[in-house]
Order: structure tokens, then C-alpha cells, then sequence
């Protein structure tokens, strides 16, 4: 089964550069336009899962509305951890711990790639085997998504509100298949 795991709309943090992680930000009035601007360009789902955090919910609950099916949430989709520097500027980071984030150093409570990666095999491995040939949406998260990528050896340069990974699997192995997106104009994810 091919699924996608789609990045939300626009936050307030989005705008600022805070590393949100599990703080649970709100979209914005431009956040929710996206969310709406998207359903035009996606396709149709058999389900619809999303993270807890009400940024990738309300992206998500848009579209199950859109589509009439339901709109399930999964903790496996939430956001890393970024320990210590959760909703700080990168600018503060490189103050406080000088030179970490230029040699990829992280904090402590930081989630790494490969515990990213585990929680989202297991969410995979939980839903994707109904049989279905239509495929499937997670709204989650660019931290998330960037490992995943990254564990499957993608390049990763960080990801636009409402744009996606397309993942496929042969023989159970997942593999990414292509990106999209799904907005005109939306910011980049940067840090």
C-alpha cells in the first residue's frame, strides 16, 4: 500500500523559526487556508491518520471532512522531541550551546532519526494492511518526516507546510517513492 505522510499548515513558530517539537502550536489563519487551498490537489485516501498535536489534527481533519471518512490519531505520528531547545530560535541555540547544531551535536531529550524511524514502522505496520489499493495519509510533522526520509536514505533539506513523501514497500521494506507539493508558495522548513 502506498502512503503519504503529509506536513501541516503554517504555525506561529513556523513564522518565528522555533523548534516546535512536542509543544502543541496552533495553525495560523494562513495555516488553516492551507489546509483548505490543499484539498483541490489531493487525492482520495482510504484513511486518515494524524499526530495528537492539534497543528497536524486540524490539517488532517480537513481532509477527512473533505473525503467523509474518518480521521484517526496515532502518538507513533507525533513530533521528535528536540529536548531542550523545544521553542527556542535557532539563533538562541547557537548562544547558548555555541557551535553544536554546526557540528550536529543534539540535547539531551532530543529523539534521534533511528526511534523516529521505529515508532513509524510500527504505526506502518499497524494500518497499511487492509488490502486497499487507494492509498493513505499521515499528517505529522518536518522533524518526522526528515527522518524517516533520512533512515531511508533520502536526502532531507527540510519541508514545506502541506508538502509531502510519498512512501511505497515492496516485500514489507518501505522505500520512498517520490516528494510533493500540494500548495503554491509555503514557506520552507528551516533550522
Amino acid at each position: 500500500m502506498e502512503l503519504l505522510l503529509l506536513r501541516h499548515g503554517e504555525t506561529e513558530w513556523n513564522l518565528t523559526g522555533r523548534m516546535q517539537g512536542l509543544s502543541d502550536t496552533r495553525l495560523t489563519r494562513a495555516g488553516i487556508d492551507q489546509a483548505q487551498a490543499a484539498l483541490t490537489s489531493l487525492p482520495p485516501f482510504s484513511q486518515v491518520w494524524t499526530s495528537p498535536l492539534q497543528r497536524a489534527r486540524l490539517t488532517a481533519e480537513a481532509i477527512a471532512e473533505s473525503q467523509d471518512i474518518p480521521c484517526r490519531v496515532d502518538e507513533r505520528l507525533i513530533e521528535r522531541s528536540w529536548g531542550a531547545w523545544e521553542g527556542m530560535l535557532p539563533e538562541d541555540v547557537d548562544q547558548k550551546w555555541p557551535g553544536w547544531r554546526a557540528a550536529g551535536r543534539k540535547p539531551d531529550g532530543y529523539e534521534h532519526d533511528e526511534s523516529v524511524f521505529r515508532r513509524f514502522l510500527e504505526w506502518r505496520d499497524a494500518v497499511t494492511h487492509d488490502g486497499s489499493a487507494t492509498p493513505l495519509v499521515a499528517v505529522t510533522h518536518g522533524g518526522f518526516m526528515s527522518a524517516v526520509v533520512r533512515v531511508l536514505g533520502g536526502s532531507d533539506s527540510g519541508y514545506k507546510n502541506l508538502e509531502g513523501v510519498w512512501i511505497g514497500d515492496v516485500e514489507d521494506r518501505p522505500f520512498i517513492r517520490r516528494h510533493e507539493e500540494f500548495i503554491p508558495n509555503a514557506r520552507k522548513l528551516t533550522r
